[in-house]
C-alpha cells in the first residue's frame, strides 16, 4: 500500500508571458507501491490550472496551491504556485508603435528596428545624447503604480562621441530635468566602467550608485531597475548590485538616456517589483584546489 506521497517542488513561479507551464512530479512511497493514480487540484485555477499529469499553466497573476492526493490512502502534498504577468513588455516584433522616439530637442541620433537574432530597437549615436525615447501614454495605461521594475536587455556597441557613454532605463519620468534612472557607464576599458543609479534633477545629473563592473562592446547585458517607495536598486544580470534611498519621484513611466553611446536594446518589461531574479551566492569562492586525503570542505548556497 501506499504510505505517503510528495512532490517534486513546493513551490513554482510562473509567468503568463515567458514561463506559462511547468510540470509537478508525483512521488509516491514506497516506490514499489502498485496503485499509483492520483488526482490534482488547484485551488484557484483563475491564477493557475493543473491538468491530470501533473501540468501547471499560469492564467493570470495571482497565487494558487496546487494539491495532489493519492488513491490508495488519500495521502496529499502541495505546491504554492506564485504567478506573475507583466505589465508592459515589448519585443520590438511589431516595431516601435509603443514608444515616443526622439520626443525632445537635442539628440541627433537615429532610432531603427533591426535584426539581431530577434527584432530589436537599434539606436546610432549622433553628436548629441539625452532622453532618446519614452513610453506612450496609451502602452503605460497598465502600469498602475510607480511601484515597479522595468528590465530589458541592452548591447553597447561602438561610437566615436564622447567619453563618458551612459546607456540608462529612464524610471518615474517627470520632465526632461526630473527622473530616475539606472545601467551602464561604458568606458574605453573594460577596468573603468561600471554600473549605476542615476537622477536627473532640475538639469542636473547626479549617480549616487556606482559599482565597477566590466562592460564590453557587442555584448548582451539585462539590466533591471526597480523601485518600492523610497528603494532604488539596480541588478545586472540577475545580481543586485547596489541600492539607494531617495524620496524626490514617487511615479512615473519609463523611457531611455544616453550621453551618448550607440546600442540595442530588446525585451524591454515592467512588473510586479515582487517578481525578483532567482539568484544562487555560493560561499566560500566558487574556485578552490583539493587534493586526495584534503579535509572536507562546505559549500553553502542560499
Amino acid at each position: 500500500p501506499v504510505t505517503g506521497i510528495a512532490l517534486s517542488a513546493t513551490s513554482l513561479r510562473l509567468d503568463t508571458a515567458d514561463s506559462p507551464a511547468r510540470a509537478l512530479v508525483a512521488i509516491l512511497s514506497p516506490a514499489t507501491a502498485t496503485d499509483r493514480v492520483v488526482t490534482w487540484t488547484s485551488s484557484n485555477p483563475s491564477a493557475a490550472t493543473v491538468d491530470g499529469a501533473g501540468m501547471v499553466r499560469a492564467v493570470s497573476a495571482g497565487q494558487a496551491v496546487i494539491t495532489v492526493t493519492s488513491h490508495d490512502g488519500g495521502f496529499t502534498a502541495s505546491c504554492t504556485v506564485h504567478v506573475f504577468s507583466p505589465w508592459f513588455s515589448d519585443g520590438f516584433e511589431g516595431g516601435s508603435g509603443f514608444w515616443d522616439l526622439l520626443p525632445i530637442a537635442g539628440p541627433n541620433g537615429a532610432f531603427s528596428v533591426a535584426t539581431d537574432g530577434t527584432s530589436v530597437l537599434k539606436y546610432t549615436a549622433g553628436t548629441v545624447g539625452g532622453v532618446l525615447a519614452l513610453v506612450e501614454d496609451a502602452a503605460w495605461s497598465g502600469v498602475a503604480t510607480g511601484d515597479y521594475y522595468v528590465e530589458a536587455r541592452i548591447k553597447p556597441q561602438a561610437n566615436s562621441t564622447t567619453g563618458n557613454k551612459q546607456l540608462y532605463l529612464i524610471a518615474r519620468y517627470q520632465d526632461p530635468t526630473s527622473w530616475y534612472a539606472a545601467g551602464l557607464n561604458v568606458q574605453t576599458s573594460t577596468a573603468s566602467t561600471q554600473i549605476e543609479i542615476a537622477k536627473m534633477s532640475a538639469g542636473s545629473l547626479a549617480r549616487p550608485g556606482q559599482v565597477r563592473r566590466p562592460i564590453s562592446l557587442d555584448t548582451w547585458y539585462t539590466v533591471r531597475f526597480e523601485l518600492v517607495g523610497s528603494s532604488l536598486g539596480v541588478y545586472l544580470d540577475g545580481e543586485l548590485l547596489r541600492t539607494v534611498t531617495d524620496v524626490s519621484f514617487t511615479s512615473g513611466k519609463i523611457g531611455l538616456f544616453t550621453a551618448n553611446k550607440s546600442f540595442e536594446i530588446d525585451d524591454v518589461r515592467v512588473g510586479d517589483p515582487d517578481d525578483r531574479p532567482v539568484q544562487l551566492t555560493i560561499s566560500p569562492d566558487t574556485e578552490w584546489a583539493a587534493e586526495a586525503g584534503d579535509a572536507p570542505r562546505a559549500i553553502t548556497v542560499n
